[in-house]
């Protein structure tokens, strides 16, 4: 399991970077009875569980879809604490945020970066899940996905409803 666990990292001006895990998998589950983890607003290094390559985007194009990429810079997301355990998660360059694509619910609607406007499905829960954590749409209840769990760079992000694998 060490092998396998990824970290977001706490990115500021301190030498020492404050740790929180997240688990993004594909086919997430969303149990009923959990609850939302409150993490500090700040600035996050999002990793793949499985790997070293991170949730990407250069923050700065209007519908953008969300990727998998290798550049830690891209891959550093400001959480926002909105209340009711929701965040807006905010794009590298700070322009754009996560959003879920025209607040459709379908299994493979795209995640893209929109400007804030304040709707569902621009805002977040952040479940903790064991030593990880999951991102979950407000408006969709679709999980942050990666498409068809393909782990190489460009491989683009969904949102997708639970289902056993990761």
């Amino acid at each position: 399991m060490k092998n396998t666990q990824k970290v977001i990292k706490k990115a500021s001006g301190i030498a020492t970077y404050f740790r929180l895990t997240i688990l993004l998998t594909v086919y997430l589950i969303f149990p009923q009875a959990t609850l939302a983890a409150v993490i500090a607003d700040g600035d996050y290094l999002i990793q793949m569980a499985d790997s070293d390559l991170t949730v990407a985007s250069s923050g700065m194009t209007a519908r953008e879809q969300i990727t998998l990429g290798q550049n830690k810079q891209a891959g550093i997301w400001r959480f926002a604490h909105l209340g009711n355990d929701y965040y807006k998660v905010i794009a590298p360059k700070l322009v754009m945020v996560l959003d879920s694509s025209e607040s459709k619910k379908y299994n493979g609607v795209p995640i893209i970066i929109f400007p804030w406007h304040g709707g569902k499905n621009q805002r977040w829960k952040v479940i903790a899940d064991g030593e990880f954590y999951k991102l979950i749409n407000q408006e969709t209840s679709l999980a942050l996905d990666l498409r068809g769990n393909v782990q190489r760079v460009g491989t683009v992000f969904q949102g997708y409803e639970k289902n056993a694998s990761r």
